[in-house]
């Protein structure tokens, strides 16, 4: 896989901002590790993307979505939906369009709304991160310590044994978490 340059439509390099990670490093940072990424990223991060901006996306139609493509292959796309979400994307395109259907509280109904593939991707492998919180928090270690750093130690546990139980189930492992 050929490595990421940056592209000089979407850096800012007089910034100064060597160590955040942002549309303008990350597909760098990424690509060394042989790794592609989806994900949302905040409209701060975005340097010199022409987007429109949130207000007059939120006074188009529900459903409505905006991109920009880079010659790096990243695809930054502005989706409307209950609130304006901005995903980045090295992997996957805008294009197929699918309709999806969403609640509308003014005709309290159903309504067919348009969907970029670059959502819907999110939308579908999006998660794992909530659900190893999730369980993190639900089956936390309640060992107190007088120490400063034992609370760190103890996360660090709940972490090891949450991710084991999740490589676990992907195995098709069939024991009980409790």
């Amino acid at each position: 896989m050929p490595r990421i340059t940056a592209n000089e439509d979407l850096t800012d390099e007089d910034s100064g901002d060597e160590d955040i990670m942002s549309i303008n490093n990350l597909p760098d940072a990424m690509s060394v590790r042989n790794l592609r990424l989806t994900g949302t990223i905040l409209e701060n991060r975005l340097a010199n993307c022409e987007l429109e901006c949130k207000a007059e996306i939120k006074k188009q139609a529900r459903g409505f979505f905006d991109y920009r493509s880079a010659k790096n292959e990243i695809i930054v796309a502005k989706w409307h939906d209950n609130n304006v979400v901005t995903i980045a994307s090295d992997n996957t395109s805008v294009y197929p369009i699918h309709q999806v259907s969403r609640y509308n509280r003014q005709e309290s109904k159903k309504i067919s709304v348009t969907q970029s593939h670059i959502i819907q991707v999110y939308k579908n492998n999006m998660g794992g991160v909530d659900r190893c919180n999730q369980n993190v928090a639900l089956y936390r270690t309640n060992i107190r310590g007088k120490k400063w750093y034992f609370c760190l130690i103890s996360y660090c546990l709940d972490l090891m044994i949450q991710i084991a139980w999740q490589l676990h189930k992907m195995q098709n492992g069939n024991l009980d978490h409790l």
